[in-house]
């Protein structure tokens, strides 16, 4: 998978509520919690052993809702507009057909395409659908603070062109 970008929900110290009531001991040992998991908008993730949170949307909010539909976290169209642009404000995509393995893989590009635009409304459909999913990795200081390793959205690599609005074939 791709990240297009990373952002922590809000509300201000959302990290610390997911770590405090849903992370588990660090398999390190060290006496640490985390919390590393993916979450969609078709069914509640699993933490341990119990149903976690899932994606819930409202018309200009992206939720992370429990399975008691309580809201444990948010980001804002807004906010998840200036997100993906200052991370992706064009991008050019190639695609390329391969043939043979390491030193000797070859490749064709045969198709190559100018992206540009986040669509709002696109990226609440491809949450809907499962095509971009939001990893959630939650690390913790020795002091106890949450460690914010970047809370990502991610897309198969095949649907990258669909989370942009402009798409110009330039091959």
């Amino acid at each position: 998978m791709l990240t297009l970008f990373t952002k922590s929900p809000l509300p201000p110290k959302g990290n610390s509520v997911l770590l405090e009531r849903f992370g588990y001991e660090c398999a390190r040992g060290n006496n640490r919690k985390e919390l590393h998991t993916t979450v969609t908008a078709k069914e509640f993730n699993t933490l341990k052993g119990k149903p976690g949170f899932k994606i819930g949307i409202q018309k200009d909010r992206v939720n992370l809702i429990t399975a008691n539909n309580e809201i444990v976290g948010y980001w804002n169209k807004e906010t998840l507009r200036s997100s993906f642009e200052r991370k992706l404000p064009k991008l050019l995509y190639v695609k390329a057909e391969t043939k043979g393995t390491g030193s000797d893989e070859e490749f064709w590009f045969n198709e190559a395409w100018l992206l540009s635009g986040f669509d709002f409304d696109n990226l609440i459909c491809l949450l809907k659908e499962g095509t971009i999913l939001v990893d959630i990795r939650i690390g913790q200081y020795p002091d106890g603070s949450p460690h914010d390793h970047g809370t990502g959205f991610r897309v198969f690599p095949d649907k990258l062109d669909l989370c942009f609005s402009h798409r110009e074939r330039i091959m």
